[in-house]
């Protein structure tokens, strides 16, 4: 237990330091694609971080079985939260060769 609360406290104080990059990326993409592109990557990051965590915590209490249903269900929350993006670059890629065609 005593693990886990100090894990809680280093991932609250970790999540603190990404401030100033998601306001850098946010004033970087600000009118552009890119924005698009930031979030899906700040989402992503936050799933693997949100999910190794609790993979971790279920290993050390011995539910392995557990830990791999968590890391599975973060690699399905990450393809979900890309499918906009994938989307975008399915439809540019589709644009620039009926262009080409």
């Amino acid at each position: 237990m005593l693990s886990v609360a100090a894990g809680i406290m280093i991932l609250v104080s970790v999540m603190e330091e990404f401030s100033p990059l998601i306001t850098t990326l946010n004033e970087f993409g600000d009118g552009s694609g890119v924005q698009q592109g930031a979030a899906v990557l700040l989402k992503t990051v936050g799933i693997c971080a949100l999910a190794g965590f609790t993979a971790d915590a279920c290993r050390d209490s011995g539910n392995t079985s557990l830990a791999s249903r968590v890391e599975l269900a973060a690699r399905t929350a990450i393809v979900i939260a890309a499918l906009p993006l994938i989307k975008t670059i399915l439809e540019t890629a589709g644009s620039l060769l009926y262009l080409k065609g």
